[in-house]
């Protein structure tokens, strides 16, 4: 049976709900680098593993922990590939993976650049998988339990992974969410003109809302009246966003600038924020729609490699409000 159609009060909670996982999720793994060198290598990764995700049997092959994909079997891609994947300059791309190939990060050949096995298998990356696989667990126990799953997918989705196996699916749950963070990237950044100016002004939209009620997704339409009033908005500082993202204060600020001037988002009483005439724009309320229907292609992959099923089992519902 297949899911109900949502309103857009729903696709603006879970939206709002999904933003603090994408961004702690797509900067996991970025150690000491800064949050444009963890994207750039989580695209290397993404565009190396493409033929394992559309082979079932390599997915299943080298799904746990402990089975990052041998380097054979990684595709290599060039720096243009990765360059106009991330809508970044060509430079900008073929210099910081450069530096990061001389740091041991990646490795550059004329057939192109992967992320090696043996990076992916140490302690340090295996523990920002983890971290990702618990925010996305949470994410799903948080809209299972407001009824919100219900109206995002089907299921009735086959499993491919064995229920109660003794090691979850971790890197192929991982290879699943990549891909949806990517997309929401990618989307933020056509809609802001730019990675750096999209990744900042996601974060500021993330620290407005976050303390917000996890029921609270405001009237039922796009229309401007139906959004969360900006009074209730926590205002955030630069110097918040550029600690919270391991920027430079300067590169944060000179961007904000920039939104600021292009009226994406406000200075208010206590630092920014994104109003909500900016985010009833039409341009805003279509990234939306498509973040949802993304997420709805996350949580089916999950439904298929057989998670949802194990986190039910792992923590039954608790409807919100129920005694």
């Amino acid at each position: 049976m297949a899911a109900a159609q949502p309103s857009f009060a729903t696709i603006r909670l879970v939206t709002r709900l999904a933003v603090p996982c994408t961004l702690d999720g797509a900067l996991a793994g970025r150690r000491e680098r800064d949050f444009l060198d963890a994207l750039i290598l989580m695209a290397v990764v993404q565009a190396n593993v493409g033929p394992i995700m559309r082979d079932p049997a390599l997915q299943r092959a080298y799904a746990g922990a402990d089975e990052p994909p041998p380097d054979e079997l990684r595709r290599p891609v060039s720096v243009n590939a990765v360059a106009h994947s991330l809508r970044l300059p060509y430079e900008t791309v073929r210099r910081r993976i450069a530096r990061l190939a001389a740091a041991g990060a990646c490795e550059a050949s004329a057939a192109g650049i992967i992320v090696p096995a043996r990076e992916l298998a140490t302690p340090e990356h295996t523990l920002a998988l983890m971290a990702v696989w618990d925010q996305i667990r949470r994410l799903y126990l948080v809209l299972r339990d407001h009824g919100l799953i219900d109206e995002m997918l089907s299921r009735s989705e086959g499993e491919l992974w064995v229920a109660n196996a003794a090691e979850p699916p971790l890197r192929a749950v991982i290879r699943v969410a990549s891909d949806y963070l990517l997309r929401t990237i990618d989307s933020i950044t056509r809609h802001l003109g730019g990675m750096i100016p999209g990744i900042i002004w996601f974060a500021i939209l993330r620290a407005n809302t976050e303390d917000l009620p996890a029921t609270d997704g405001g009237g039922a339409t796009p229309s401007l009246a139906d959004f969360i009033a900006d009074s209730r908005r926590r205002p955030v500082s630069v110097v918040e966003i550029a600690r919270r993202l391991g920027a430079p204060h300067e590169t944060v600020r000179r961007y904000v600038a920039g939104l600021v001037a292009d009226g994406l988002c406000r200075r208010v009483r206590g630092g920014l924020i994104v109003p909500a005439d900016v985010l009833a724009r039409p341009a805003a309320v279509k990234v939306m729609r498509h973040n949802f229907a993304d997420l709805q292609r996350m949580f089916t992959g999950f439904a298929r490699l057989g998670v949802l099923a194990d986190w039910d089992r792992q923590a039954p519902t608790r409807r919100a409000g129920a005694a």
